[in-house]
């Protein structure tokens, strides 16, 4: 088993897939598999941002992917207009699809503590294939992601995670990661902000 982040187009694609699979509920995913690549494909090219990829037996069954600020990043996917165009505008017929990007649109940010600050570092998503669940190696990737930010002179990231994802906050806190505030996303849709010291 290896920890990698210097990746192929194949990879790329398998983060994109494994995003899919198990990130399905999520917004993004719902563009489906040629978005989440395009996007997974530009973080990957940015130079303030990563993607670490965990192999075993010559497959990408984990990954974590973060960086500082998510804007440049959809910003480059404007360069990409055919591709662009051809994952979005049928999605935007869906009316399921319209609430959501509203949802998102509409999201506020509430702080528990008014001196904390929104940081502009952040993980974007993690996931682990259901093999390889409770086998460390959501603790490998999360610890590649804290040296990428050691490395980018950064001193703390932020982490929004469902409020209803009770498990994946404990992973998080048992990692020394602690609430500072909550999100809302419209639709009652309620998400907890944690900040990760590095």
């Amino acid at each position: 088993m290896i920890l990698k982040n210097k990746l192929s187009d194949d990879e790329i694609r398998r983060v994109a897939e494994l995003h899919h699979t198990l990130l399905s509920d999520g917004f993004l995913a719902s563009f489906g598999k040629d978005f989440l690549y395009l996007v997974y494909k530009q973080i990957y090219l940015a130079v303030d941002a990563t993607i670490i990829v965990y192999i075993s037996n010559s497959e990408v069954v984990g990954f974590i992917a973060g960086g500082i600020g998510l804007k440049n990043i959809y910003m480059q996917l404007l360069k990409h207009p055919v591709q662009l165009c051809s994952c979005i505008i049928p999605k935007l017929l869906k009316m399921s699809f319209m609430v959501k990007l509203y949802a998102s649109l509409t999201r506020k940010i509430r702080k528990n503590n008014t001196k904390s600050e929104i940081m502009d570092a952040e993980l974007y998503s993690i996931c682990v294939t259901k093999e390889y669940q409770g086998s460390f190696v959501a603790e490998a990737l999360y610890d590649g992601l804290c040296e990428f930010f050691k490395h980018s002179n950064k001193d703390a990231f932020m982490i929004v995670v469902g409020s209803k994802l009770s498990r994946a906050q404990s992973f998080y806190i048992k990692q020394g990661a602690t609430p500072i505030g909550s999100l809302e996303q419209g639709f009652g849709k309620q998400s907890i902000i944690f900040k990760q010291s590095v």
